[in-house]
């Protein structure tokens, strides 16, 4: 996955797509043409300068996914936005993140629709919204209007022909002290994408999503193990019992979690033993 911290800066001048039109852009063009704006931001200090040269982005995005021909586009070339593809190929998603002057992020993406036998692709954009209370985070049931945001790297698609909802991992750098990882729950059809359902179990009580805060220099593991139907991921734990609650000071203990699907639900198990851990 080649998600990185995103930093931006302005072109006072339109960029050469301006004039020769969306539909004239190969996949290593746009890449170009992306990576051109999303490089030049480096040294503009301005919250609103950077949102403008991310406007572009995508209106420029926006265009070029809606073509049929886009849909398999990898995006291999675009150095800060990623793109995954649902295993059952119904639909893909792309992200990335906008930096803002206080170390926080702003996250953006579309989910693009299989268009199929058609010429153009049903195009998603993902509005972030920042505003949740964070102890209702787990419970809401949101929508692309009001998307919690995050950098996806992986879809587990549903596991039972009669259970619609995906599973979405991801990252999300969430300011200069912390980030945080997401197991997100999503439904999806031609006219409607629901972001949280209530499959999560953590002893009997339904929750919609799982979002794990660390300390900026740790990493967590997050993956999903196919064989096993299971998402496993580090247990974390502050680096003394005095911390906590102040997420800056928390990491991976050297134990393992997990969800594991049983009967179209993820119920959790803790201290899982893993064989070969990757």
């Amino acid at each position: 996955m080649k998600h990185r911290w995103v930093v931006i800066c302005m072109f006072l001048f339109l960029p050469s797509f301006a004039y020769k039109g969306i539909c004239s852009l190969t996949p290593s063009s746009l890449s170009n043409e992306i990576n051109t704006l999303l490089d030049s931001i480096k040294n503009i200090p301005g919250d609103s300068l950077r949102k403008n040269v991310n406007d572009k982005v995508i209106s420029i995005l926006d265009k070029y996914f809606r073509q049929a021909t886009s849909f398999n586009d990898s995006l291999i070339g675009m150095k800060y936005i990623g793109k995954i593809f649902s295993p059952d190929k119904k639909f893909n998603i792309i992200t990335w993140n906008l930096p803002m002057q206080d170390g926080t992020n702003t996250f953006y993406g579309f989910i693009q629709i299989n268009p199929k036998k058609d010429s153009v692709c049903k195009v998603y954009f993902l509005k972030n919204n920042n505003l949740f209370d964070p102890k209702a985070l787990p419970y809401v049931k949101t929508n692309t209007d009001r998307w919690i945001g995050a950098l996806y790297y992986e879809i587990v698609p549903p596991l039972n022909k009669k259970n619609d909802t995906y599973i979405l991992l991801g990252s999300q750098l969430n300011n200069m002290f912390t980030s945080k990882k997401i197991i997100e729950t999503m439904t999806i059809d031609e006219d409607n994408i629901v972001f949280g359902s209530p499959v999560i179990y953590i002893g009997q009580k339904p929750q919609c999503r799982i979002i794990f805060e660390f300390a900026i220099s740790a990493k967590m593991s997050l993956q999903y193990i196919a064989d096993k139907q299971m998402i496993v991921f580090d247990h974390l734990s502050p680096v003394s019992p005095v911390y906590v609650g102040n997420y800056k000071f928390y990491g991976p203990d050297f134990t393992y979690d997990g969800l594991k699907y049983e009967k179209d639900r993820w119920n959790y198990v803790s201290d899982i033993f893993l064989r070969n851990k990757k």
